[in-house]
């Protein structure tokens, strides 16, 4: 299934193992690459989703919400299919996906189970640049070159619940879409508001906590935190109004620290 997105154009699309694969081209007309991993793909990003059984979660909704946040920046997406969880078979179909395309996404597959074979699977065709990042949700994220056939193409593995693969997703996938398109992304400037909740957090470590805003008796704007912290509540997205980013330094939030939000409608619009 493949769509065109407005100043894009064509991608492709791929799972395995249940785990479900898109490909998308964010390609701005006119634009040129100005990033490096651009230069091994300079005609187009093709995105690839992966979702793990693992998670409680469809891979059909998975899947979609992907292909939904890659549309949203302006990208074709074109669904691969479903693949199984065998080393040689992604490979193959990762190898495939990169061929004239400059981006392979997968959602799932990246962390230490004993069904998660896309990093041995890109390792496999080409190369990782990193692996793991210090951010919850999200940390098994990946990033790295593919080798194809005829041409190479970036690599970004996000993680298989819904909530980590929306943040990194906003924080890793869509920048780097960006430069490949040409664009240079505008940096993301947190918005002052009060916390309204009580929070621990590992130092080292930046944090986004989904919050809902609300207007306090004296006027000013609060962050509630959502109940639920899962991962995999993709509910937690819905309703709430964006994340709280909590930088590395931080380690305990208190009703009325000053935190920074960032609204959904800035982090992928």
């Amino acid at each position: 299934m493949a769509r065109l997105g407005g100043g894009a154009r064509r991608t492709r699309a791929g799972s395995t193992g249940g785990h479900p694969v898109n490909k998308i081209d964010a390609t701005a007309p006119g634009a040129a690459p100005t990033d490096p991993v651009t230069a091994a793909a300079p005609d187009t990003a093709a995105v690839a989703a992966l979702t793990p059984t693992k998670v409680h979660v469809s891979w059909a909704e998975l899947d979609e919400l992907v292909a939904g946040l890659a549309e949203r920046i302006g990208a074709a997406v074109t669904d691969l299919g479903i693949l199984p969880d065998a080393p040689e078979a992604l490979a193959a179909a990762m190898r495939a996906a990169a061929a004239g395309h400059d981006l392979v996404l997968t959602s799932g597959g990246v962390s230490t189970g004993e069904a998660d074979h896309v990093r041995s699977a890109v390792e496999a065709i080409g190369r990782l640049v990193f692996w793991r990042v210090a951010i919850k949700p999200g940390r098994p994220v990946a990033m790295g070159v593919i080798r194809g056939a005829a041409d190479s193409a970036a690599f970004v593995g996000v993680p298989g619940n819904p909530v980590a693969a929306f943040v990194t997703f906003a924080r890793v996938v869509r920048p780097l879409a960006l430069r490949l398109a040409g664009a240079l992304p505008e940096p993301l400037i947190a918005l002052p508001v009060r916390a309204d909740f009580s929070y621990r957090k590992k130092k080292g470590r930046r944090e986004y906590v989904r919050v809902a805003l609300a207007r306090a008796p004296d006027g000013s704007i609060t962050a509630r935190k959502h109940p639920r912290e899962g991962a995999g509540v993709i509910t937690s997205l819905t309703e709430t109004d964006g994340l709280a980013e909590l930088p590395e330094d931080l380690t305990r939030v208190e009703p009325g620290t000053t935190i920074g939000f960032l609204p959904y409608e800035v982090l992928i619009g």
